[in-house]
């Protein structure tokens, strides 16, 4: 066989075999091609299940927590540390700021601010996942009274809550040094200097 001849050869069997390898790719990529789009229609039919069943699971989560009782006819315990006041739609800190809420009630020692103090610690506060609590006005602290018993709070809704004064975020109008409280022992609510260290309890709109 002359030289001509086996380049010739080796030529044609190279294009056959380059030939097989080429057919051998196109159907493997085919095979990858078809799996590849099977998992992608598998993967929106989960996807749409998921979403069905997310939706579902947060209907049933809604409906039981709106069907759980309320604490005294009007709070509603969000799990946290939290109560939502029905009738306001503010949601409210179960525990003093100092003390801690462990599931079943407050604990730990209530601590005292001055007025302004107060008000600095209430911006800097997270709790629940929140970090827009602030203390309560004047008119939204006097919500919280129930009259008749000592201290003058719910005391299922504000547990271990002490006979105390608690400040709020109303300044006093006709004096710039004084500010308005709210004293859970007799439910009086009036005004005072804010150098004076008082409880706090704070207050977020519950959006």
């Amino acid at each position: 066989m002359q030289d001509e001849d086996i380049v010739r050869f080796l030529e044609l069997s190279i294009d056959a075999r380059t030939d097989e390898y080429l057919r051998r790719l196109s159907t493997h990529t085919a095979h990858v091609d078809k799996c590849l789009q099977e998992l992608n229609e598998r993967f929106e039919r989960f996807e749409k299940e998921l979403r069905q069943q997310t939706i579902q699971i947060k209907r049933i989560d809604k409906m039981l927590f709106y069907n759980q009782p309320l604490i005294g006819d009007r709070y509603r315990d969000l799990g946290d540390g939290t109560v939502l006041d029905t009738q306001t739609n503010l949601q409210w800190m179960r525990c003093a700021l100092g003390q801690t809420w462990n599931g079943q009630t407050c604990v730990g020692e209530a601590k005292q601010f001055s007025w302004d103090n107060a008000i600095k610690v209430a911006k800097d506060t997270r709790h629940a996942g929140y970090t827009d609590w602030r203390l309560p006005t004047i008119d939204e602290l006097k919500t919280l009274i129930v009259t008749g018993q000592n201290p003058t709070i719910n005391q299922q809704a504000f547990p271990n809550t002490l006979s105390a004064w608690f400040w709020s975020a109303s300044p006093n109008a006709s004096n710039s040094s004084s500010a308005w409280y709210v004293n859970f022992s007799s439910g009086f609510a009036g005004n005072y200097n804010r150098n004076v260290s008082n409880h706090v309890r704070l207050v977020r709109d519950r959006q």
